[in-house]
């Protein structure tokens, strides 16, 4: 009786090991994916952002010649600085924001490079603990049966 208590414990320990390392693996994959579509989602917001940023500009750009052509005057000297200038700096907000969209979507496409190598540390890990289980109940069990044989007298 004893004996089959060790082994149906043992087999349910196994069992439960093998199942955690399952679920760990589907929960990791499931973040993995997660922190995918995440990063798509910024890159295209991003994207957003900057076509919205750039149209922006060009209105500005026309609203600015439109009242320089209504003052009377010419598109050079300092009205075309500021023109330029605001131009520039249109560009350089443009930059600024594909600069982070393209740092936030590799950071989480990392995390869910990381999330894929937990997954697979997880399921390996509940391998190991399930052979270990399996390893300890055996030598439980040849300790408390196998060791009580005496050993064959050899022939003198």
């Amino acid at each position: 009786m004893e004996m089959a208590a060790i082994l149906g414990g043992t087999a349910l320990q196994v069992s439960q090991d093998l199942s955690e390392g399952k679920r760990a693996a589907k929960a990791g994959k499931y973040d993995q994916l997660l922190r995918e579509r995440q990063a798509k989602r910024t890159e295209r917001a991003g994207l957003s952002e900057q076509r919205r940023l750039k149209e922006a500009g060009r209105r500005l750009k026309g609203s600015q010649i439109v009242n320089i052509a209504a003052r009377g005057g010419r598109i050079s000297g300092t009205n075309l600085k500021a023109i330029v200038q605001s131009a520039a700096a249109i560009e350089q907000d443009a930059f600024t924001i594909a600069r982070n969209t393209q740092f936030a979507a590799a950071t989480q496409r990392y995390q869910g490079r990381l999330a894929k190598y937990k997954r697979q540390v997880a399921r390996h890990g509940s391998r190991v603990r399930a052979a270990t289980t399996f390893m300890k109940t055996t030598g439980k069990f040849y300790s408390l049966y196998g060791a009580k044989k005496k050993p064959k007298e050899q022939d003198a």
